[in-house]
């Protein structure tokens, strides 16, 4: 997954071209260090407002929930995080539809 956090490696060298916005290559210009910095920072913060519970949910429908996300890119991938404050009172099986990646099953533990 490109341009997203979850896309990065805790392998360095796998990292080198996983975000286009990000560059910290060897021999860079000087004048590409700002703007790779301020990236980073930006990748760093939208993680942080992802874990933050600082957005409400959305329903169309009886038990069907939303959520936008800013760290997440455009495909599913494992350990993806995000919290939120749900807007309705679920009253029987769910889903959550984050970034309108497709409605998955909502459990509040594994295997429930």
């Amino acid at each position: 997954m490109a341009d997203s956090i979850y896309g990065w490696s805790q392998t360095a060298a796998t990292n080198a071209t996983v975000d286009t916005t990000i560059n910290w290559a060897e021999f860079q210009t000087p004048a590409s260090v700002n703007d790779s910095a301020r990236a980073m920072m930006a990748r760093i913060a939208q993680l942080l407002s992802d874990m933050a519970p600082n957005r409400s949910s959305t329903t169309s429908a009886s038990n069907t929930y939303a959520v936008a996300s800013d760290a997440a890119g455009a495909s599913f991938t494992n350990c993806e995080q995000i919290t939120f404050i749900v807007n309705a009172t679920n009253t029987s099986t769910c889903t959550l539809n984050v970034d309108g990646r497709g409605a998955k099953p909502w459990r509040p533990a594994p295997s429930v």
